[in-house]
């Protein structure tokens, strides 16, 4: 997912909620600043707008709005990303064309030898005598050392170079990558915007499609939640949390470590998120049905311990990027969970 998108296909349009500040970025190409670091919520799309907007400046037969023909030679090297005037930088754990070797996992970060490989990019002009652009996504995916490397370029980028930062954390980028950049803030999509844009996704009906947005967050990620067995997998770990603190907590640890490290900490953030509102007096936003387990779980704890825990767990996704161990991580997130409730360790 480059941006933390669910999706594979790097090449899908922009959704219709970012139409217009693509449009905008369009029709000011001959001022657009040399880096744009393209920020909002994550699953919103930014990853689809930093590779459309790359795509209909590196066109040869632009649309009257500016946009992509996806007819001429360039649109179909950026159909199969090949086209020798981009440079797409992110994760390979996160790049679905990553082919990985040997036993070693995929890196969650974005290595400094991606970044030094621009430098014979920018050596040469552009091939087709237009733009050169390279995206970056997730910047925050980038590590000192990495976003060092990125400055010199970031100074001096050459003519007609334009860097695409994206970014759903632009507070975790060094300063010095911030003030060389301009920030342009997009927005998530309201509810009634995102249902139709699931709808005409594949989701089967209206209410299949707010409950996939409810829980999901976001209406990228709600893609997944769509899908029989992205649908299997979020329901198995609902389900666990929902057991706790009653059921023995390693058994539990089991259960959440057979998912995606991304998948279970995004359900258990939510989870407490509903819980506090429960605690609050109200009702469950992203969990609705399970109310009265809420309800429950409320009369053994209370707001100020849940709060303490919610705001603990606000840098777990990041936690999850930078990994020594997973399974450390979900056993100390389910423990951490349950001494809410003054629940101890258990057994297995």
């Amino acid at each position: 997912m480059a941006e933390a998108d669910p999706q594979n296909d790097l090449l899908a349009p922009a959704p219709p909620w970012l139409l217009e500040p693509l449009l905008a970025l369009l029709g000011s190409q001959g001022s657009l600043h040399h880096g744009l670091l393209l920020s909002g919520p994550p699953g919103i799309g930014k990853g689809a707008f930093a590779r459309q907007l790359a795509a209909s400046l590196l066109c040869e037969a632009p649309g009257a709005d500016g946009l992509a023909c996806r007819q001429c030679a360039s649109c179909q090297w950026m159909l199969q990303l090949q086209h020798p005037d981009l440079r797409l930088i992110m994760p390979e754990s996160l790049d679905p064309q990553f082919v990985p070797s040997g036993s070693k996992k995929p890196s969650r970060e974005i290595k400094i030898e991606q970044v030094r490989e621009l430098a014979g990019f920018m050596a040469v002009g552009a091939h087709r005598g237009g733009w050169r652009i390279v995206i970056i996504d997730p910047a925050e995916a980038m590590n000192g050392i990495t976003a060092n490397g990125l400055l010199k370029t970031l100074e001096e980028p050459g003519p007609q170079t334009l860097l695409l930062l994206v970014s759903s954390h632009d507070d975790r980028l060094p300063a010095t990558i911030r003030s060389r950049c301009r920030r342009v803030p997009l927005r998530a999509p309201d509810e009634a915007d995102a249902l139709q844009w699931l709808l005409a996704a594949g989701a089967p009906d209206e209410d299949t499609a707010r409950r996939a947005l409810r829980a999901a967050g976001s209406p990228m990620h709600a893609l997944v939640f769509i899908e029989p067995a992205e649908q299997a997998a979020h329901q198995s770990i609902l389900e666990t949390l929902a057991a706790l603190p009653d059921t023995a907590d390693m058994k539990a640890v089991d259960a959440l470590d057979r998912h995606d490290p991304k998948q279970w900490a995004g359900v258990l953030q939510r989870w407490i998120a509903d819980l506090a509102r429960v605690l609050a007096g109200l009702e469950p936003h992203y969990y609705p049905q399970m109310a009265g387990r809420m309800t429950q779980l409320a009369s053994a704890t209370d707001l100020d311990r849940v709060t303490r825990l919610q705001t603990a767990l606000v840098t777990l996704e990041a936690r999850i990027n930078h990994p020594l161990n997973t399974r450390l991580l979900c056993e100390s997130s389910v423990l951490a969970y349950c001494k809410v409730f003054g629940a101890g360790r258990s057994n297995r």
